[in-house]
């Protein structure tokens, strides 16, 4: 077996195509579920990977949905672990705070991030898959394995902590600009 799609194209061609096509794409979409540049980037990258050895996405055309759904495992996934292992670690580690790039990010993006970064991981990837993927809310109860109530519930409760979390950094800033 020569590992060609459907339309004869050699599966690390049709890879290496949609890497050049979409691959900021992918990683934008990694970024918001996980918060991490880096990570962002194994994400995208150990999709990749896995997408080269599947035989489900066969055609370029599903290839992107594909590896979409792969990174989206990969951070559920990896939030699972990290929950076990964070229950188990012992806690007089305190955590780092993320560095800050000052030359290439601004500060909408870092108050949105680290909102973003205060949600569940559930409600996360339902607020990524609705606004950012434009995902009908059974689509992301499909994607997620969940119910459409499940689904309106997370979006509501992101709603609401999002808009609570925006609201106490606007007025923090506020504040900080007035000198108080």
């Amino acid at each position: 077996m020569t590992g060609t799609s459907e339309g004869g194209e050699a599966d690390g061609t049709a890879l290496a195509r949609l890497l050049a096509a979409r691959g900021s794409a992918l990683k934008g979409y990694a970024y918001l579920l996980c918060g991490d540049a880096a990570l962002a980037e194994d994400l995208v990258q150990e999709a990749l990977v896995r997408a080269l050895g599947s035989r489900r996405a066969r055609s370029v055309e599903h290839l992107e949905s594909y590896v979409r759904k792969v990174i989206l495992n990969l951070v559920m996934d990896g939030t699972r672990r990290r929950t076990r292992w964070l229950r188990i670690r012992p806690l007089f580690v305190m955590p780092t705070e993320p560095t800050e790039d000052e030359g290439s990010t601004s500060a909408v993006r870092l108050t949105v991030r680290d909102a973003l970064l205060g949600l569940s991981p559930r409600q996360r990837a339902c607020v990524v898959l609705r606004y950012y993927e434009d995902r009908s809310v059974a689509g992301i109860a499909e994607e997620l394995g969940c119910g459409e109530g499940t689904v309106k519930r997370h979006l509501h409760d992101a709603r609401r902590t999002l808009a609570d979390m925006l609201r106490e950094l606007d007025t923090t800033a506020e504040k900080v600009g007035h000198g108080v």
